[in-house]
């Protein structure tokens, strides 16, 4: 049985892996478990460098988990370096975001990653920029949490008498979570600020080149 076991496929390992994740360790021999840490650190190590290749979210996946978000706080102060009578100004403004995530329902996704995207706004060319947090890793079932902030600058100045006005800097306007499965880089969850980022997200597609 037991050099059957060494001899099975990575690909029919994770089948296995996948029906029987809420089992002790001891369920599995020793071989067979050996072969899922060395997927789930190389797995690992591909995701904190954004390259793992992703499965999309399958709406009926029965590992699939739901993804709660709620603000933990927020702040945001302006400065007013200077301001003429004729209409110059120079002003800099400091903005900070903090989100907690709760990871629900599904009782088999230990090993898993929670990736977190901040959409920004470029204030100059309006260009949009996703910025992505270290992902956190989780190694247990049931509910877990995790909490990931932002800080942001701009500046907005004006030259009435010569007709120039520039902006610099970036504001959030929105955020992107999903949950990751170790084992095969399956999409387990997503939630978003608008629909539209939920739907790119749920495609498993590399939402941002670099952290």
């Amino acid at each position: 049985m037991k050099k059957i076991l060494m001899k099975i496929p990575v690909f029919f390992l994770l089948i296995l892996v996948s029906k029987s994740l809420s089992a002790d360790n001891e369920t599995l021999p020793p071989q067979v478990w050996e072969k899922i840490k060395l997927v789930v650190l190389n797995n690992s190590e591909l995701i904190l460098k954004n390259e793992m290749k992703l499965l999309p979210y399958d709406t009926f996946n029965k590992q699939n988990v739901s993804l709660d978000v709620k603000s933990i706080g927020s702040s945001r102060s302006t400065e007013n370096n200077y301001r003429t009578t004729w209409g110059s100004f120079d002003k800099s403004t400091s903005s900070s975001q903090s989100k907690q995530v709760t990871i629900r329902g599904g009782k088999k996704f230990a090993w898993s990653a929670l990736e977190f995207f901040w959409v920004l706004r470029n204030q100059d060319d309006k260009s949009i920029i996703l910025k992505r947090c270290d992902p956190k890793f989780f190694t247990k079932e049931g509910e877990n949490q995790a909490e990931f902030s932002i800080e942001t600058e701009s500046s907005n100045t004006k030259y009435a008498t010569i007709g120039i006005h520039n902006k610099s800097g970036e504001a959030v306007t929105g955020w992107v979570v999903r949950l990751i499965a170790l084992f095969d880089g399956r999409v387990l969850g997503v939630k978003a600020s608008s629909p539209s980022l939920e739907k790119l997200a749920k495609s498993g597609a590399v939402l941002a080149k670099e952290n």
